[in-house]
């Protein structure tokens, strides 16, 4: 089956978006910072009592975590003492109690710096700081929970010939290590992009390989975890987000042709392509969701409207889809 979205209706949105005079009133609009150069990237619901968010970010260099009230509020803010890029970030409950796990490296971005996890309390208290020192330029990336209450963690470690190796670790909601596993030959290896977790030993890992996109699949058997599957993906660059949909993986990312659209791509649970889709309306993607409520997928992503670059959220129809 081959999925499909009707382009018209998002052109006539886009153009909606440029003639439309009303604005459209939000819940809140907050501008939270200093005079310094503050940014957020990552919002991650939390589960607390008195829910909000905690979003990572970034103020000159130094990273920095929040936690923000439904309202708009900000609530409280940590910045770390030192250099360093927060990359992804994940809603722990330890011991009952609701926290934050952050992942991401420490700066400059030379063969000096070191892999970062770090623990919030809901106050914001640093729980828990560890450094990881590898001895090469390297850093945590993503991180996802496992069922049975431990994180997997993806991240890179480059070698002495400036190509990537791929670190998988397995983590408790504490913070203590249970596996870490490296994974590399002579090429560049980047499938560290973005890691799922469908059971409790099944991981999925993509981000390239050389010049291609590229998912692996693997377990987490210690202290040498076996490779179930993988697909390597000439016609992508790489695979910059994957989701999961029941038993089936959903990739998306740039295109290696020059100039050419985003690719989106279905798979089975053991890899096997089951559809491809190229995202025409879309300059660029940078994200794939889908619903837990209706199996629905989503893009999130960029297209130039008028001269202007403009988010674009665009949801793929499957069901209305009968072409294979």
């Amino acid at each position: 089956m081959k999925a499909s979205f009707n382009w018209i209706a998002l052109y006539l949105w886009g153009l909606l978006l440029v003639l439309t005079t009303t604005p459209v009133k939000a819940q809140f609009q907050r501008i939270y910072g200093n005079g310094q150069n503050n940014y957020f990237h990552k919002v991650v619901p939390d589960n607390a009592t008195n829910p909000g968010y905690y979003v990572i970010g970034s103020e000159d260099n130094h990273g920095t975590i929040s936690h923000i009230l439904q309202s708009g509020q900000l609530d409280w803010t940590i910045k770390l003492n030192k250099p360093c890029v927060l990359t992804d970030a994940a809603p722990v409950n330890d011991s009952g109690i609701d926290k934050l796990m952050v992942v991401g490296f420490t700066l400059p971005f030379d063969q000096s710096n070191r892999s970062l996890l770090i623990i919030v309390t809901p106050n914001g208290g640093l729980q828990f700081s560890e450094e990881y020192d590898l001895g090469q330029n390297e850093g945590f990336v993503s991180i996802t929970p496992k069922l049975g209450g431990t994180y997997a963690i993806s991240g890179f470690i480059n070698s002495p010939n400036s190509s990537n190796d791929v670190v998988l670790l397995d983590v408790n909601s504490n913070g203590t290590t249970n596996v870490v596993n490296i994974y590399g030959n002579p090429g560049d290896n980047g499938y560290f992009r973005d890691i799922e977790v469908m059971f409790p030993n099944l991981y999925f890992a993509a981000g390239y390989d050389g010049n291609a996109g590229v998912i692996v699949s693997t377990d987490n058997a210690a202290p040498n975890p076996n490779f179930l599957g993988g697909v390597r993906d000439p016609s992508v660059q790489a695979f910059v987000d994957i989701a999961l949909q029941g038993s089936n993986v959903v990739a998306t990312g740039p295109s290696v042709a020059t100039g050419g659209p985003p690719l989106l791509r279905k798979f089975d649970v053991n890899l096997f392509p089951i559809w491809t889709v190229k995202v025409n309306g879309l300059d660029a993607v940078h994200q794939v969701e889908t619903s837990s409520v209706n199996g629905n997928i989503y893009l999130v992503g960029t297209k130039n409207i008028a001269g202007i670059d403009r988010a674009v959220v665009v949801r793929i129809d499957e069901a209305n889809s009968p072409e294979r």
